[in-house]
């Protein structure tokens, strides 16, 4: 999907951390034009608006993995159930490193896997980094050694 620059880039956010989706929303408007942000705040919800999405789909779901109730493991796998979110591209953003939690989203069908940075400098870089990927088409990554952004 070729975007311009121009163009809104819609977002859906699942983190269950009021200060990460603030941090987030912060972030993501100052870095690369216009954004249409939704957030939620579980997977639970997450799975509940999925079910009753009206309007445009989200481009990019940017979705933590360790949330209460239904994590993001969940999520991803029934995402990939959804016939109209199959498009959109899941960027796992997490503080977890683990080689399990990798893998597992590499092989559940996560476009990029985002280790979430300390420094709002780090961050900040590395969302753009994502926006440019999507904007030039580079999404999903399925080479394991560029698959995971820290």
């Amino acid at each position: 999907m070729k975007i311009s620059k121009d163009e809104f880039i819609t977002i859906l956010l699942a983190d269950d951390d009021e200060d990460d989706r603030e941090l987030f929303a912060d972030i993501i408007h100052q870095v690369n034009g216009p954004v249409k942000l939704h957030s939620v705040s579980s997977g639970n919800e997450l799975i509940s608006r999925i079910a009753v999405w009206s309007g445009e789909l989200p481009h990019l779901l940017f979705l933590d993995l360790n949330m209460p109730g239904i994590d993001g493991r969940a999520c991803l796998t029934e995402m990939k159930k959804h016939k109209s979110f199959r498009d959109t591209h899941v960027i796992i953003c997490s503080t977890s490193s683990s080689p399990d939690d990798i893998n597992y989203a590499y092989e559940k069908g996560a476009d990029l896997y985002l280790i979430k940075p300390n420094k709002f400098s780090n961050y900040f870089t590395m969302l753009k980094n994502v926006l440019n990927l999507f904007i030039n088409e580079k999404l999903p990554v399925r080479d394991r050694q560029k698959f995971v952004f820290s």
